[in-house]
């Protein structure tokens, strides 16, 4: 089986087979929803869905990196992970919590500058009321219903990633890209400064039951399939 040269990226040799794996491709889409689609000038507040999941724990890493304050939803049984494994400044379990009213005494009562939407279209509606005056929303799942007339009146502005879109859409740049991507995930990872977030390594054989417990919507972090064990 080839692969496109421009999807390529060289695996750094402190970066093991097994974490190079777990970083694709839910660390390119978080890629996209902090280091490419929003315009990070003036935005200090980040809410990023799911950092108990693989795209976004990666996307919390990312907000942190660029010094945002960072909060995070996850549901009740995996709030103790997220605060081990990620450095949030705070955790929002959506099945006791209020998220919007969470977000607006975590902000007194002016939103974040930035939402990341790994839920749904309905959740990235709701997320209009979360984003400050200028806020920015960055959807990976589905678009929202747009109120237009709240949008230019708040200065709101909305962005949709379609990681893989880019080997359909003829544009060389946006190809390209993905081993630009790729190649700076790695180095980050070979500088100790992203976690793959793998909490399971399964033999080749397992690779059934683990789509199948991905469906369940129960893992933390990544999944990885090994051929050596």
């Amino acid at each position: 089986m080839s692969s496109p040269t421009y999807e390529l990226a060289r695996i750094p040799d402190d970066v093991s087979y097994t974490d190079a794996a777990g970083l694709l491709c839910s660390a390119l889409t978080a890629y996209q929803t902090i280091n490419r689609k929003p315009n990070l000038n003036n935005v200090h507040t980040a809410l990023i869905h799911g950092g108990s999941g693989a795209v976004g724990g990666i996307a919390v890493q990312l907000a942190k990196m660029h010094g945002l304050t960072v909060f995070t939803t996850c549901s009740t049984a995996k709030v103790d992970y997220v605060r081990k494994h990620l450095d949030v400044d705070a955790v929002i379990d959506y099945r006791k919590e209020d998220v919007t009213e969470r977000i607006g005494e975590l902000t007194d009562g002016l939103g974040v500058d930035l939402v990341v939407d790994t839920v749904s279209g309905a959740e990235a509606e709701k997320d209009f009321d979360r984003l400050a005056y200028n806020g920015q929303l960055v959807t990976i799942v589905g678009v929202p219903n747009i109120d237009s007339d709240d949008m230019f009146g708040r200065g709101l502005s909305m962005a949709v990633v379609n990681l893989g879109g880019a080997h359909g859409s003829g544009d060389s740049r946006q190809q390209n890209d993905l081993g630009t991507m790729a190649t700076d995930v790695f180095e980050m990872a070979s500088q100790g400064r992203l976690d793959p977030l793998i909490e399971r390594i399964l033999p080749f054989a397992e690779l059934v039951d683990g789509l199948k417990t991905l469906a369940t919507g129960k893992v933390t972090g990544k999944l990885v399939v090994s051929l050596d064990i």
